[in-house]
């Protein structure tokens, strides 16, 4: 889901004004900082201590597509339990992998945002045709990231040896999220507009 906005909030105040809408957003697990993936590619975190961007993260240039359009539109945005790895999916059916760690325990107060293009992808887009429309990592197994497609496929990948564990293709159409449990390691729900 696209959020019509221009700017991110946090606490009543302005973080920043975008130029992109923002289409996820999500909290690192101590809520010092605040992540957007924007309509634009790029993925962008702030800190909430001193309301100020602090990292860009942004996509390869890979595929079939022309350089017009070198970024694909950012659907989804999850951080590990640790903070250590940041995945974000696009509509091209691309999933990828930023690692953070570091990023989050050294930020200085006074620095320019970093530009972190260092990642790798778990997901291809020739695996899926069409949009990868949420991602979610797994609160108790470790490595393990749910995606849900366009095309009504739950997949379960380890983010480190880059396999995919397995998929499910028991929605008829369109799936638009997933969820893990937080106290049941083998339980997870999927919701899509089947009829």
């Amino acid at each position: 889901m696209q959020a019509n906005v221009s700017s991110v909030l946090a606490g009543g105040h302005q973080v920043q004004s975008l130029g992109s809408p923002v289409n996820s957003l999500t909290f690192s697990k101590n809520s010092e900082f605040i992540c957007a993936g924007l309509g634009d590619g790029i993925t962008k975190i702030w800190s909430l201590q001193d309301k100020r961007l602090v990292a860009n993260l942004t996509q390869p240039v890979t595929g079939r597509y022309n350089s017009e359009s070198q970024f694909s539109p950012i659907t989804s945005i999850s951080l590990n339990n640790n903070n250590q790895l940041l995945a974000s999916s696009n509509q091209r059916g691309i999933i990828n992998i930023y690692r953070t760690e570091q990023f989050f325990e050294d930020v200085d107060q006074g620095s320019e945002p970093i530009n972190i293009k260092e990642n790798y992808q778990i997901q291809s887009e020739q695996t899926y045709q069409g949009a990868i429309n949420q991602v979610q990592f797994s609160y108790l197994v470790k490595d393990t990231l749910g995606s849900v497609t366009h095309n009504g496929a739950v997949c379960l990948h380890n983010v480190h040896t880059k396999q995919l564990l397995s998929q499910f293709n028991k929605h008829s159409g369109y799936v638009r999220g997933i969820s893990f449990s937080p106290l049941n390691k083998l339980l997870m729900c999927s919701v899509g507009l089947d009829r």
